[in-house]
């Protein structure tokens, strides 16, 4: 099963800044925050990838999409 991670990290981007750049930056954000919480995680190489992030913790798979709250306007 997958997991939605929500998360609010547009705010303070350029009018520039890509929505494939805003989307990266939130999945680094999830992945630190993973991190922090003593998961391995694992992140998808291509960008047609399901599963944006797969962490692992205790012997258990989480699959997780992150999602922002404030949208992805770009």
């Amino acid at each position: 099963m997958t997991k939605k991670y929500r998360i609010k990290a547009s705010e303070g981007f350029s009018e520039d800044t890509t929505r494939g750049n805003k989307g990266a930056y939130g999945e680094l954000l999830v992945c630190a925050d993973l991190l922090k919480k003593g998961y391995s995680v694992f992140r998808a190489i291509g960008p047609n990838s399901p599963i944006d992030i797969i962490a692992l913790k205790d012997g258990k798979i989480e699959m997780i999409v992150p999602y922002q709250l404030d949208g992805l306007e770009g």
